[in-house]
C-alpha cells in the first residue's frame, strides 16, 4: 500500500498536480507501528528489514503517518 501512494507520488508530480502528503495510515498491528517508528533493530526482525526502512523512509519523508486503531 506504502509503494502504490509513492507510485501515486510521483505520478502526480509529472501531472504537475499537487503533491499529496501525510496521508494516514491506520493499523491494528501496534508491533510492526512500532517496528516502523524505531530505528532499531532486533534480531527477530532481520527478515523485515527492507520493507521496514521503505515504510520508515516515507515517514520521515512526511508522506504517511502511522497510527493504531482496534478492531
Amino acid at each position: 500500500m506504502i509503494a502504490e501512494l509513492a507510485w501515486l507520488t510521483r505520478l502526480f508530480h509529472e501531472l504537475t498536480v499537487p503533491a499529496i502528503t501525510h496521508v494516514p495510515i491506520k493499523s491494528d498491528n501496534q508491533g510492526a507501528i512500532y517496528i516502523a517508528e524505531n530505528p532499531l533493530f532486533h534480531e527477530r526482525t532481520e527478515h523485515i528489514e527492507i520493507d521496514c526502512h521503505f515504510v520508515r523512509e516515507k515517514l520521515l519523508d512526511g508522506l504517511i503517518s502511522l497510527s493504531y486503531t482496534p478492531t
